[in-house]
């Protein structure tokens, strides 16, 4: 960061980075990491909870916060971008506008992890457990719930629906749903076959790889697809459940990509430092959501000018030195907004003032074109 007398010296950040705690120094237990950040973390969820009700859809996924220090629940994950860090479990709205926004969130802490889930669900595993747990307080509701084949199940497609009515949708691994004669079907590429048992409804779609899909809300129906290229078009057929699949699961990726630009977290030997930072930015986020979909009609702001907006505010409030410096600040934003109005106002009598010459030409021509046949 960019330290100034007036708003904080070099070294009185440090200070506060060095003593950054997340709870009471008196209430922590060594032996139990959750008494370290738990404390924070359920008022985060708190206030996540109370802004912002889910829609009827909702995405429980996974996310791998980088950490190669030395940790007991530290987890290995090749397929993530980070591959080594502390595991977060998400429950984000899959609505296209709340996509990012993190309504839910539970850190693992492997064996000591409890995840509180009801009495008739000790039967399930513990993936199982996760995408129940996530969903406490949503059950009981018709939700639809997105979850990757880290997550489905056949034994937890049928406890959601049958005893705590809510839909699952998601992708199935070999051995935890598809039955053994769906498994030795040949199929063509991009072809697919159904079986369906009761309300649960899986699907095998062959394409690069076979997919194995679970749904207990989608019919077994076939969409036909297009993509366009510069020789012509392609065209094939993709199941119902698995469109709808790949428009709703990117809600907690797209979040990481969101946060990635403008991340706040520091290097440090502590990892709740590290994950207390990470939640902030996510709250910092999830405000950025609620600001771009409760202010519509209002010039829509980047990502970065809602977090300078921000933190001008918070030093406004609480470093009265920093005043002229973020007046200068806000004067150097506004000219860069006023000339960017300025430029789409220029672009647009450029565009209107080219098609009013289009049609004064036009009309020339045709008048032109119609003395021509009278002559004749």
């Amino acid at each position: 960061p960019v330290f100034c007398a007036q708003v904080m010296s070099r070294n009185r950040f440090l200070s506060i980075q060095k003593f950054l705690r997340f709870s009471d120094p008196d209430e922590v237990d060594k032996k139990n990491p959750r008494t370290r950040i738990e404390p924070f973390l359920n008022l985060l969820r708190k206030r996540c909870q109370m802004v912002l009700h889910p829609g009827s859809e909702v995405v429980v996924d996974e996310s791998l916060l980088l950490w190669k220090g030395l940790l007991k629940f530290k987890q290995c994950n090749r397929s993530k971008r980070a591959r080594f860090g502390i595991k977060v479990y998400f429950n984000c709205p899959a609505d296209e506008k709340w996509q990012g926004y993190s309504w839910a969130f539970e850190i693992f802490y492997g064996k000591e992890s409890n995840l509180a889930v009801p009495p008739d669900a000790d039967h399930l595993g513990k993936s199982e457990k996760a995408v129940v747990h996530m969903m406490l307080g949503l059950l009981g509701t018709w939700r639809q719930v997105y979850a990757d084949n880290w997550f489905c199940s056949l034994a937890l497609a049928e406890y959601l629906y049958t005893k705590r009515q809510t839909y699952l949708t998601g992708i199935v691994r070999e051995g935890r749903g598809p039955p053994q004669f769906l498994q030795d079907e040949r199929l063509h590429k991009k072809s697919s076959s159904f079986v369906r048992k009761d309300h649960v409804l899986v699907c095998k779609y062959e394409d690069r790889k076979t997919i194995y899909s679970i749904t207990t809300m989608y019919e077994a129906r076939v969409l036909e697809k297009m993509k366009s290229y510069f020789r012509g078009h392609t065209f094939w057929k993709l199941p119902l459940q698995i469109n709808h699949y790949n428009k709703s699961m990117g809600a907690v990726d797209l979040c990481d990509q969101l946060l990635q630009p403008y991340s706040a977290g520091r290097r440090s030997l502590a990892w709740f430092k590290k994950l207390g930072l990470h939640m902030i930015d996510r709250m910092v986020l999830n405000s950025y959501k609620l600001h771009m979909n409760t202010h519509v009609d209002t010039y829509k702001k980047t990502s970065m000018e809602f977090i300078i907006d921000v933190v001008s505010q918070v030093l406004k409030k609480h470093s009265p030195g920093a005043k002229k410096i973020i007046e200068k600040h806000e004067k150097v934003l506004k000219d860069r907004s006023d000339n960017r109005i300025l430029f789409k106002q220029q672009f647009r009598l450029a565009e209107l003032t080219s098609q009013l010459l289009f049609q004064h030409q036009g009309t020339a021509l045709l008048m032109r074109g119609h003395q021509i046949t009278d002559t004749f």
